[in-house]
């Protein structure tokens, strides 16, 4: 006993280290830790506004947010000490498994950036590359969404956005070859009028911003494509001629528009092919469907069950004879109900004349279709009866003097003529 209790309680620690409850709550402390950094960076932002000297800024952080830098350096500790320990957790009780997972990596990676930067060592690196590296951290939170069960709908999206990550990446560079070309258009158009000495210095300076190099161009193209195109369109008209109105309104029109909306449309239809033929995407489907399914069975037996004793009698079962909504809600569950008596023998598996919620569950999700899965069942029924009547008969002649088995004899008889009445 004293070696067996050892083991199980590294085997209860290894499981709460690997388990979905421990991956929420060390998301829950990196969304914490993230909102503290984003607190230390408005910080360090209203000393830099007040250093400036900007007009809004008119005292130092430390009076606008008094003992700010100590609750920071807290957090920072108390932040470290646990995402320390998690790691010394995932280390000893993992071992070779915690080398084999990415997002171990690069939480280790995260949690010595943090102890480098939170003890100042004298060491060659940027603090601002520190800080990056801590943000590492947040890659854990795409781990929540492995978590089954929970954030189903956000899990579904991000399998999405990962399986059409190919047709993003041929999107983008189609767009790319685009907006080079466009580029080097306009690059080769405004060369004559950059290289004109007799032009105004000033002007030709502003339109030199704009396209006088090829990556700046680029830059300024990807601005008419995806953000304001006005400037970029006013400098040429203002300074060049008129005519490059004409040009951007058909750039505008055919590239901004009409390419812009086809690339759309097939991402969005390659993401919703690649999203059905997902195989856990299919599978969440699938589990939300039958839970919902077994929830409107459940919801069905609890109105039918007016006695409350967990079993249905014919008199119970009846009532979807006279309640439309109950009839309803078994239309929804596909189940034909033409029969309400075949129906109630059909669910009555055992034959004792009272349904189980077992025997009616396994029932109604054994015959959901169409009324043909009534028919076959109806016989498979008879022919399940009928054979453990035959075994007990069998009995009875071997043993004449049970009554035990005479009685079982006569109820199954029974039940078997008011079938066959039916």
């Amino acid at each position: 006993m004293t070696e067996q209790e050892p083991k199980s309680l590294l085997g209860r620690i290894t499981a709460m280290v690997q388990s979905d409850q421990f991956e929420l709550f060390v998301a829950f402390l990196v969304a914490s830790n993230f909102f503290t950094m984003a607190a230390e960076i408005q910080y360090d932002g209203l000393q830099l506004g007040y250093e400036l000297g900007h007009r809004f800024m008119t005292m130092p952080a430390s009076e606008f947010w008094p003992g700010a830098e100590e609750v920071f350096q807290f957090f920072r500790t108390a932040f470290l000490i646990a995402f320390t320990t998690e790691i010394l957790l995932r280390m000893i009780f993992l071992r070779a498994k915690f080398c084999k997972t990415a997002f171990n990596i690069i939480d280790f990676v995260a949690l010595l950036a943090s102890i480098i930067e939170l003890f100042s060592l004298n060491l060659p690196v940027d603090p601002t590359l520190l800080r990056l590296c801590r943000l590492a951290k947040l890659f854990r939170t795409i781990r929540v969404l492995r978590v089954s069960g929970m954030l189903d709908s956000l899990s579904m999206l991000a399998r999405c956005m990962s399986s059409s990550g190919l047709t993003l990446i041929w999107s983008l560079l189609f767009l790319l070859v685009i907006q080079l070309i466009a580029a080097m258009m306009v690059c080769l158009m405004v060369r004559p009028y950059l290289n004109d000495i007799s032009n105004d210095e000033g002007e030709r300076y502003a339109v030199y911003r704009y396209y006088g190099t090829f990556s700046v161009a680029v830059l300024t193209l990807f601005e008419v494509f995806f953000a304001n195109w006005s400037p970029a369109c006013r400098i040429l008209t203002d300074n060049v001629t008129e005519w490059y109105s004409l040009l951007f309104l058909i750039y505008r029109c055919a590239i901004g528009f009409a390419v812009i909306n086809v690339v759309n449309a097939v991402f969005v239809q390659q993401t919703l092919q690649v999203a059905k033929g997902d195989e856990e995407v299919l599978f969440l489907e699938k589990q939300k469907a039958e839970e919902k399914y077994f929830k409107n069975v459940a919801k069905i037996f609890t109105k039918l069950d007016t006695s409350g004793d967990g079993l249905l009698s014919w008199g119970e079962f009846e009532q979807l004879l006279e309640d439309p909504k109950l009839r309803f809600l078994l239309d929804k569950l596909e189940i034909a109900a033409g029969d309400l008596k075949v129906l109630f023998d059909l669910l009555d598996d055992t034959g004792d004349g009272e349904i189980s919620v077992e025997e009616f569950i396994e029932g109604v999700t054994r015959f959901k279709g169409a009324a043909k899965s009534l028919d076959v069942g109806q016989v498979l029924l008879r022919a399940r009866r009928m054979e453990r009547h035959i075994v007990n008969v069998e009995k009875l002649l071997l043993h004449p003097n049970d009554d035990e088995l005479k009685q079982l004899v006569a109820k199954a008889s029974k039940v078997r003529q008011s079938t066959c009445s039916h």
